[in-house]
């Protein structure tokens, strides 16, 4: 049941659409650490020893999940809460809504029919939110150095303090594919959270933006009413989820907390609704 569900998720085309769409995101930050590169290289040849600095072409440098300063950055970590519930967070309340769950149920049980909808739906978040990133890194290669990071300079937009971010300075492609795991997770997590509000409220549209919102909201009160002089952690989960700090830095535990948190709420909520008797 499970590899039907995942069939049926690689054949859906709101999912190909917005995988789509969230790959070509990326190239912005492409296009523009391109140019960046290329303005550097130009008034790096006119400077008195002709020598190119290595560190300033790494890879790691202008990775979309580094930096902060590019239009690519900034539309795909606004959006991809969105993104990772319009994939395939609709469809449970779909089927629901045009009888296909009657269908399968009566074949298959309940139990399997949600666990095979629960895990196809976090695999559509998890990718939708980090494919997109292996993407833009391995882009980056093709044009770039992997001139290790040195804390000294600035081109780098990370800090010990930060998750992982010791060994951003010692492993960084250790410390890009850890964190894209994470965002898996959390990737994965947001996607089953909107399908467990589509448990509740009716019609497929209306439960998408809920976790977008949400992150949105505390987004808005943790840099209002949680930042003081001494602040050195971010409380916003939106933030959390670009591996470089965002002017504070990403606690690693509480990250791996909420993501942990939502996916025992919804694995709860899934299964009770998966073990009654009622008809769907």
């Amino acid at each position: 049941m499970i590899r039907q569900e995942i069939k049926r998720l690689f054949s859906s085309w709101m999912f190909r659409a917005v995988l789509i769409v969230s790959l070509l995101i990326p190239f912005l930050n492409s296009y523009d650490s391109w140019k960046n590169i290329q303005n550097d290289l130009e008034w790096r040849k006119m400077g008195p020893s002709g020598q190119v600095e290595n560190l300033g072409l790494s890879t790691f440098a202008g990775w979309i999940g580094i930096e902060t300063y590019t239009s690519g950055y900034s539309l795909f970590f606004f959006a991809f809460p969105l993104l990772v519930c319009i994939g395939y967070g609709w469809s449970f309340r779909q089927e629901m809504d045009n009888g296909y769950i009657n269908q399968i149920v009566s074949r298959v049980g309940k139990k399997r029919y949600f666990a095979s909808k629960y895990v196809s739906t976090f695999l559509s978040g998890g990718i939708i939110l980090t494919l997109p990133l292996l993407l833009n890194l391995l882009l980056r290669m093709t044009y770039t150095n992997l001139a290790l990071p040195d804390p000294v300079y600035t081109y780098f937009n990370m800090g010990n303090r930060n998750f992982l971010g010791p060994m951003f300075f010692t492993h960084p492609l250790w410390f890009c594919f850890l964190y894209m795991l994470t965002d898996f997770a959390f990737g994965g997590a947001l996607a089953c959270l909107c399908m467990t509000f589509s448990y509740f409220i009716k019609g497929r549209v209306l439960a998408l933006p809920i976790p977008f919102l949400l992150l949105m909201v505390w987004d808005h009160i943790s840099k209002t009413y949680l930042v003081q002089e001494d602040t050195i952690y971010t409380a916003s989960v939106l933030r959390m989820a670009h591996p470089g700090p965002i002017g504070y830095y990403n606690p690693g535990r509480v990250f791996l907390l909420v993501i942990v948190g939502i996916l025992v709420i919804t694995t709860l909520i899934t299964a009770d609704r998966a073990g009654k008797r009622d008809v769907l």
